[in-house]
Formats: C-alpha cells, structure tokens, sequence
C-alpha cells in the first residue's frame, strides 16, 4: 500500500470512529455532525446513524474496504 492509500485508510479510519458528543445531540435525538442527518433515536456509533447520500461517512465506510 503506497503513502496515499495509508493517508485514505487512516482518514476513514478516524471518520468511522467518531464517537458523538454531546454537541451532536438535540431534543430528538442525534444528528451526523458530517451531514446532518437527524436521527430520532439516540446513538452514539456513528456508522450506525442515518446519513444523506453523499455525507463523508457513507464515503468512508466505502473506501475503508480495506480496513482492518
């Protein structure tokens, strides 16, 4: 794997593993601080939150194929 691929799967890497905070919720419930999305029901793992088409976490879940 070449220096910008490890660049790419580290950059995944840290998107997926973005936890909420307390910042990324409101009365409902939560939202994707990526793209927004709100979500009505608390969570607190982000690959599990509703996401908009395009939002970088739906990008990162699939670039990270080869994530280990």
């Amino acid at each position: 794997m070449d220096n910008r691929e490890k660049d790419i799967q580290e950059l995944c890497k840290a998107i997926l593993s973005k936890s909420l905070t307390e910042s990324d919720y409101c009365s409902g419930g939560a939202y994707c601080p990526f793209c927004y999305k709100d979500n009505n029901w608390d969570i607190q793992d982000i690959t599990k939150a509703e996401h908009e088409q395009q939002c970088p976490v739906l990008i990162a879940k699939d670039l990270s194929t080869n994530l280990k």
